[in-house]
Parts: C-alpha cells; sequence; structure tokens
C-alpha cells in the first residue's frame, strides 16, 4: 500500500511539473526577436576607462557608456530597433568578467523602449567586494515575453 502511494504521489507531481511548464503567460504575445532566440544586443565593455571594446545584436545600431563611476559601474546604452511594448522586465542580461583578478561582473535593464535599452553594468573583485575591479565586461540582452 505505501509503494502504491508513493507511486501515486510521485506521478501527480510529474504531472504537475509539466502542466506549470506549459503555462503561458496572458497576453503575452513574443517578439520576432524573442522568437529567434538571438541576442539583440551585445557588447564588450570596460568599466575603467568607461569605453566600449565592440558592440553587435540583431536590431542594434550604437552602443555607448555614459555616467557611472570609473571603478564600480557603468551604464551602456544600446541603440537601435526594438520592439514597440518592450519594458525592463522582458528584458534578459548576461554579464560575465574578464576575471584577470577574479573578477564578478553584474548587470540589470534599466530602462526600455523601441529605440534604447540602457544596461548598469557593474565589476568588482570577488575576494574584496568594496574594491570596484575596473574589470572589462561581456554584455549579452535577449528580449524575453
Amino acid at each position: 500500500m505505501r509503494k502504491l502511494i508513493t507511486t501515486v504521489i510521485a506521478l501527480v507531481m510529474v504531472a504537475a511539473m509539466f502542466h506549470a511548464g506549459s503555462v503561458k503567460a496572458a497576453s503575452a504575445k513574443p517578439s520576432s526577436q524573442s522568437k529567434s532566440g538571438v541576442a539583440v544586443a551585445y557588447a564588450k565593455a570596460d568599466i575603467g576607462t568607461k569605453s566600449i571594446l565592440s558592440f553587435g545584436g540583431k536590431g542594434t545600431t550604437s552602443a555607448a557608456v555614459s555616467g557611472g563611476d570609473s571603478n564600480h559601474y557603468i551604464n551602456v546604452t544600446f541603440t537601435g530597433k526594438y520592439p514597440k511594448d518592450i519594458n525592463t522586465d522582458q528584458v534578459i542580461v548576461n554579464a560575465t568578467a574578464m576575471s584577470k583578478d577574479y573578477g564578478v561582473a553584474n548587470a540589470y535593464a534599466a530602462a526600455a523602449n523601441q529605440t534604447q535599452l540602457v544596461i548598469v553594468a557593474s565589476g568588482w573583485i570577488s575576494t574584496n567586494t568594496v574594491v570596484g575591479s575596473q574589470e572589462t565586461v561581456f554584455l549579452t540582452v535577449f528580449i524575453g515575453q
């Protein structure tokens, strides 16, 4: 009897997981960029010099660094053509540090509209989070639904 109950519970859990994975957001219409799975923007940016070393992406025509402070973070603005109804919740950002000094990178979308994406990227040394690393960071931006 105990084995039967365990089997039934396991089957219910598996069915619940499959059902949860198949639920889609109500009234969300994916953009062509999110359907393609291609990065809409990417850049190699240097926090220390506040500069873009290289950039690209589907729909992106330029990238620039502004604001921030040279030790800890920068604002990277990607300009191009993005979905009309985009918002920051749909922007998925991956950040990686060059890690020449055990560097760590973090990033998030601060603003998003049909012509610009503003990403705030920060870098620090993993063994000393108080000291900014002036890292070179690699940013990749995707659009979700």
